[in-house]
């Protein structure tokens, strides 16, 4: 089982982005929870991530459930929410495949949606035609 750390990416601007450790998962179903700290913004502002882990109904796999949310403010007016971006990402993964092939799978389906044609698409509110 993996420790909790912080998560650290980068932006369009090429800037890190911090996701600091709020709290461990603390057993199946209770998700891991990161925060950055945007001092600028009130903590139910600031954009989240967290990460559920479970078994599968039929003990056959484990589900992991990946939520990102991420709020555009209009800071000329006090802070004031005008929409939120909620992203989820869900993946199950065999616990009858080996772990390397597994996570393999995973960081071509994330780098898959990483793809400009992908992120345009969703960005933009179409997939291609």
């Amino acid at each position: 089982m993996p420790t909790m750390a912080s998560v650290v990416v980068k932006n369009l601007a090429n800037e890190d982005v911090t996701f600091a450790p709020i709290t461990g998962a603390a057993g199946d179903g209770v998700p891991a929870l990161w925060r950055v700290a945007d001092v600028d913004k009130a903590p139910a502002i600031q954009t989240t991530l967290s990460l559920d882990s479970r078994n599968t109904q039929d003990k056959k796999g484990r589900r992991s459930i990946l939520t990102f949310n991420a709020f555009y403010v209009d800071d000329s007016s006090g802070q004031t929410v005008m929409s939120r971006v909620p992203m989820k990402l869900e993946a199950v993964m065999p616990l009858t495949m080996p772990s390397a092939l597994a996570e393999d799978y995973l960081r071509v389906a994330l780098r898959t949606a990483s793809h400009s044609l992908i992120v345009s698409s969703i960005g933009g509110g179409y997939a291609p035609r």
